[in-house]
């Protein structure tokens, strides 16, 4: 994963460390995870970016999740607690996302 915002931008990634140079006790020998971040200055001057490596299977799915992103023309319901009865039958969602699928 990478973040590009405004002049600067960041990479996560766990890495296992030697805290306060081994004085912290660690049940692993390879020292403890923690997560860092590193710094790099970004062209980026309007917006954020994050970009994510992964499959195309991936974003696919978490887009499927989302109501408004996979049904052409969905119009959310005013107000909370509409019970929605249209689309495909075993599908339940909570504020527009997807949170279950029952067959049958």
């Amino acid at each position: 994963m990478r973040c590009d915002t405004v002049g600067y931008g960041f990479t996560p990634a766990v890495e296992s460390r030697r805290l306060l140079g081994g004085i912290v006790p660690s049940r692993s020998t390879a020292g403890t995870e923690v997560l860092v971040y590193r710094l790099h200055r970004s062209d980026q001057t309007r917006g954020t970016v994050f970009t994510i490596a992964c499959s195309q299977d991936l974003p696919d799915e978490a887009t499927s999740r989302f109501r408004a992103l996979s049904e052409p023309g969905y119009q959310q319901p005013p107000g909370c607690g509409a019970c929605m009865l249209a689309g495909t039958p075993g599908r339940v969602w909570i504020g527009g996302v997807l949170v279950s699928t029952m067959t049958g």
